[in-house]
């Protein structure tokens, strides 16, 4: 339901900056707005519109940058909003909302963003040197049980595996509540021992990540 609900304070705020450009070219008798509003200040009303149009539509097919164009289309919003004050302050409660939950999904995004920069950073420090097999002396000093599996599985003489990553989705609660999905990515690497897990739930509509970074 959040995920409509955003698009449509966006439609809803844009479609109401378009009287402002109605008003500055007499193409309909807004009453709200007692104060005249010049033609050059009207094309900045529908910019705005637009701008909160185009956040909408973005936000809808879940890409990142309309957090950036909502965060203009508000600042835009909100200067036009105080040159005529008196008759649309309200406006400025839309705005906060927007903004709000506009810098909680930027810092969301970047969020994630972090562990991307993280995995992309540890890839390429993994050493994929094609010839660095895995050899009988490398596993002498395990268990005999552990050898024995490991040769049974074929591993040995194939090159050593460099990291693994694991999706998988699932249920979590904290204890009492009810159960949540969520999905997750884990990496691990071995050259340099690392693991980097994050996930992706909803608790009452509303996301919630967590990201565990286990190294050095």
């Amino acid at each position: 339901m959040l995920k409509y609900l955003i698009p449509i304070i966006l439609f809803a705020h844009g479609f109401i900056h378009i009287m402002g450009f109605a008003k500055a070219f007499n193409y309909a008798n807004v009453t709200q707005l007692t104060k005249e509003i010049s033609k050059p200040n009207g094309m900045l009303w529908l910019l705005a519109a637009t701008l909160f149009t185009l956040a909408g539509l973005l936000c809808l097919l879940k890409k990142e940058s309309w957090v950036y164009l909502a965060f203009i289309a508000i600042i835009l919003s909100q200067v036009l909003i105080i040159s005529v004050w008196q008759d649309a302050k309200f406006g400025t409660v839309l705005n906060t909302i927007i903004l709000v939950v506009t810098i909680s999904f930027w810092a969301t995004f970047h969020f994630e963003l972090d562990f991307k920069k993280d995995v992309d950073n540890h890839m390429a420090e993994t050493n994929f040197v094609t010839n660095d097999l895995l050899m009988d002396a490398n596993i002498d000093s395990l268990p005999f049980p552990v050898q024995k599996y490991i040769r049974y599985s074929g591993a040995v003489n194939k090159p050593k595996v460099k990291n693994m990553k694991i999706v998988f989705d699932g249920e979590m609660r904290e204890k009492g509540k009810d159960f949540f999905k969520f999905t997750s990515v884990l990496y691990n690497f071995f050259d340099n021992p690392t693991r980097l897990f994050f996930m992706k739930a909803k608790m009452y509509g509303v996301p919630v990540l967590g990201y565990h970074c286990y190294q050095n």
